[in-house]
């Protein structure tokens, strides 16, 4: 524990930044991806009837999702899409400069 030691914020991370409407798409794809990766491997018995172990059943669903969710971005990159973005700041909005 670091008390009294203020924590310094990452400059290279944009914590202003929101997910894109292809970004939205492509979360929603990913959380499918989980669904349909989840729901197989928990009903999953082998030929003997054992299930697979708790671990992987749990991770096998979160990774897929992340793979998902990598090559999309990947791919929505190159098509010049992109995954997030800054949201109109509200000095624009309100008409001040």
């Amino acid at each position: 524990m670091t008390a009294g030691i203020p924590k310094v914020p990452d400059p290279r991370v944009d914590v202003d930044e929101q997910l894109s409407v292809p970004g939205c798409l492509l979360m929603a794809v990913s959380v499918a991806v989980i669904g349909g990766v989840a729901l197989p491997s928990v009903m999953w018995r082998d030929a003997s009837g054992h299930r697979i172990p708790k671990q992987i059943v749990i991770l096998i669903p979160i990774l897929a999702g992340a793979l998902c969710f990598g090559l999309g971005s990947v791919l929505l990159n190159i098509f010049g899409l992109r995954v997030s973005a800054k949201p109109p700041s509200r000095a624009r909005d309100s008409g001040e400069l």
